[in-house]
């Protein structure tokens, strides 16, 4: 198994055209939380955040890669993009409207 550094998937997300990490507003780091930790401090974290702005979440749980599609579906956020390959799993999501 071949680890890759956080800073060499940062870099295949830029490398793609995936995203582009300046536009990150905010990066969470919730590495070593279980569920339902994960979710519970992203839902925190983005409250004070605009409409569309754009959030790094940085996990290890493995459930996370349901649990964080399944909250982003019912708070109405776009999952942009999910690095699932092995841990640490990065998300993407760019922030709903407010309503």
């Amino acid at each position: 198994m071949v680890w890759v550094s956080h800073r060499q998937k940062s870099n295949r997300h830029r490398q793609c055209g995936l995203i582009n990490l300046s536009s990150v507003e905010l990066e969470i780091d919730v590495v070593g939380l279980r569920c339902p930790l994960p979710v519970l401090k992203l839902k925190k974290r983005i409250e004070p955040l605009p409409s569309g702005a754009l959030v790094r979440l940085i996990t290890s749980d493995p459930t996370t890669l349901k649990d964080v599609p399944s909250y982003c579906t019912l708070a109405g956020h776009e999952l942009v993009s999910i690095q699932s390959d092995n841990p640490p799993f990065e998300f993407f999501i760019r922030m709903a409207g407010k309503t």
